[in-house]
């Protein structure tokens, strides 16, 4: 059918929750041509390849350009959302473009092109430099957290009853001043059946001959571990189980949520500054407004990412018994 020129709405590739995202395409042939398709349609899916818009029928106007508005939700999932542009012609031919955004707890793209002194989009997009934030937030989030693998899980003591074939409430261990941590970075702590993405806390339960099952787990409490655990029908665990286990992180006492952002934007602008290891992608203009960074001291910004990431996790993981 053709190809695809995107047009950005200004906001960029970055969201939060509760703003509106403008998709906008015009659709071309290959010599240029404009090109007005008997239908085009708007289809959204979450990082965890859920449908959030099916077959959308995107608005046009006189220029042909075609548009389809997305408010997104607060609160949202944090993490990449991925689109697809469905065309079709009068001859039944299908085209398909697709392209994608990301919601972000902030606005981060400005600060990572500020300390990594990147100013020019033609020498990484906004696109690229959105994952590469996104992996560095990801990355922060795993080295910050302290995993705990398939532990036991123990009493309530405002209910003080144990897996008694009723009872569907427990603690899971947290120690300290540290509380369950969002594991997976988007925007809440939820355990396994809560939602259909984004799954912080796993489990499963082994019956009285030894088969495996999946658990399910809402969490009530972040700060002292309390979550209700059953079966997947939501009935309570049998009394006579062979063991219960759970898998989740803890965010440390000494976390802070400034600290974790600018780790998160140092890093980024690290692995932003490495891909001018790569000089066909190199600008004399880049070389003259970041010689300070890339000639002086190449991995000043690894260090500050490392001593922002070390003061908010707790380096004595394991400690609690």
């Amino acid at each position: 059918m053709g190809v695809m020129v995107s047009e950005n709405n200004g906001v960029g590739v970055t969201y939060q929750c509760g703003e509106t995202y403008i998709h906008r395409i015009t659709i071309r042939d290959e010599s240029g041509t404009q090109l007005y398709p008997t239908t085009v349609l708007f289809n959204l899916y979450d990082m965890c390849g859920n449908t959030l818009i099916a077959d959308g029928a995107m608005a046009t106007d006189a220029s042909g350009v075609y548009e389809y508005e997305y408010a997104v939700p607060d609160p949202c999932l944090y993490g990449e959302y991925s689109i697809e542009v469905v065309s079709t012609d009068a001859d039944g031919d299908v085209a398909i473009f697709p392209d994608s955004f990301y919601t972000f707890p902030w606005k981060c793209l400005d600060q990572i092109r500020s300390v990594s002194g990147i100013g020019q989009r033609k020498s990484i997009s906004n696109n690229d430099l959105a994952k590469i934030a996104w992996d560095a937030y990801q990355e922060v989030l795993n080295e910050i957290y302290e995993f705990h693998d398939w532990e036991k899980v123990g009493m309530d003591p405002d209910v003080n009853l144990s897996f008694n074939g009723t009872n569907t409430t427990f603690r899971i261990k947290v120690c300290n001043y540290d509380e369950l941590a969002d594991r997976f970075g988007d925007g809440t702590v939820t355990g396994w059946g809560e939602t259909s993405c984004g799954t912080d806390i796993d489990g499963y339960w082994i019956d009285s001959n030894h088969a495996r099952h999946q658990l399910k787990i809402t969490v009530e409490d972040v700060i002292t571990g309390r979550v209700t655990l059953t079966q997947t029908d939501g009935n309570a665990i049998p009394a006579n189980h062979n063991g219960v286990r759970v898998n989740y992180s803890t965010k440390s006492e000494m976390w802070n949520e400034r600290r974790m952002r600018k780790a998160v934007v140092y890093l980024a602008g690290f692995e932003v500054t490495q891909r001018f290891n790569e000089l066909d992608r190199v600008t004399l203009a880049d070389i003259e407004s970041n010689k300070n960074v890339f000639l002086a001291d190449p991995r000043r910004l690894e260090r500050i990412y490392k001593k922002a990431r070390d003061s908010v996790r707790d380096v004595m993981f394991g400690g609690c018994k």
